[in-house]
């Protein structure tokens, strides 16, 4: 199935609870999966951070075990603008990506 998803991915997106700090290290398994079809970029975006016990930023990327070279964004995926600027960010990367292609 994962696959077929990723058959002609440009990007991808990782949303992940940041409520959830058990689940942190599955972001490392997910994108290592995704990775594994194509190397395309991607972003991790920490959803719920409005919540007060949501992880810092900084927290989600020791727990993800997440490089600084990787984009991790807050989100909000109740807010249309939140996700808005998510979206944006996966579109800068995958043009960036483009035009160092060609």
């Amino acid at each position: 199935m994962w696959e077929i998803l990723a058959a002609e991915m440009n990007g991808f997106v990782v949303l992940v609870d940041s409520t959830d700090r058990p689940s942190f290290p599955e972001v490392n398994e997910l994108v290592k999966i995704f990775q594994s079809f194509h190397t395309v970029p991607y972003l991790v975006g920490a959803n719920k951070s409005d919540l007060p016990n949501a992880a810092s930023l900084a927290e989600m990327r020791r727990g993800a075990n997440l490089g600084s070279d990787i984009t991790l964004m807050p989100c909000v995926a109740t807010q249309k603008t939140s996700v808005r600027q998510v979206l944006l960010q996966i579109v800068e990367l995958i043009d960036a990506v483009r035009q160092d292609a060609g």
